[in-house]
């Protein structure tokens, strides 16, 4: 007998067939090299999305631990003055100012075709402010060569925070929004956190990298397929449909 539960798992991306996202993977390197810590409890969650950007970054890395010795590869080859550890601070060197359209007038019913790119809901006031920003970012962000990411959930973040003390001691870079996260199909416990893509999305959007186009296709493509994949009735428990 054939267990209908069984899914079978693209070799190449690693994720069920249902929701393979290899037709639309377009490898490129990113201008900040993505460095990820990433919880173990992470690593084979099926709606993880540090996966996503490591089949589209070249040039990311995925490190699964939680204290310093788990981590020693990555204290090894960093250089404190070249990284950013993308994390809450209050004296961050950088901050960086994003709105999250809520989408206000929408109703339910248009919601359910799903139209939640990121890049349809990172907006700014017009043009030259855009551009104005974009160079403010870049001349910030040209110091450093790479982006440190802590991928879990945000009370294992802080966990693995506090027992690193080394990650104290790099640049911290703070995202702050008005808005709340796009990907639908994880619950947050905080209104204000950004999945692990979102949050490296945001910052490749600000400096205007080509790398950000190729992140938002594979993030729409994995938030439509897996929504599709899901019966009805859980579907609209995601979309929140009256």
């Amino acid at each position: 007998m054939v267990d209908k539960t069984s899914r079978h798992i693209c070799r190449e991306c690693q994720l069920p067939d249902l929701v393979c996202v290899c037709g639309i993977v377009e490898k490129i390197n990113a201008p900040l090299t993505p460095i990820i810590l990433q919880h173990p409890t992470e690593s084979n969650h099926s709606k993880n999305t540090a996966r996503l950007i490591n089949l589209v970054i070249s040039n990311s890395n995925i490190y699964v631990g939680e204290t310093a010795d788990d981590f020693s590869e990555v204290i090894d080859k960093l250089n404190s003055k070249r990284v950013l550890l993308l994390y809450p601070s209050n004296n961050a060197s950088v901050v960086i100012e994003e709105c999250l359209n809520c989408r206000d007038g929408q109703s339910n019913s248009q919601v359910q075709n799903i139209d939640t790119s990121v890049n349809s809901i990172l907006s700014y006031l017009n043009c030259s402010e855009q551009c104005s920003r974009q160079v403010c970012y870049q001349n910030t962000l040209s110091q450093f060569d790479s982006v440190l990411l802590i991928d879990a959930s945000w009370r294992k973040a802080k966990k693995i925070f506090h027992k690193n003390p080394w990650l104290h001691h790099l640049p911290h870079g703070q995202i702050n929004l008005t808005g709340s996260s796009q990907y639908l199909i994880r619950k947050h416990s905080n209104e204000s956190s950004l999945s692990t893509l979102e949050a490296l999305m945001v910052l490749y959007k600000v400096i205007n990298a080509p790398c950000y186009q190729n992140l938002n296709d594979i993030f729409n493509h994995f938030k439509l397929r897996k929504l599709a994949s899901m019966p009805e009735h859980i579907r609209l428990k995601y979309l929140e449909v009256e």
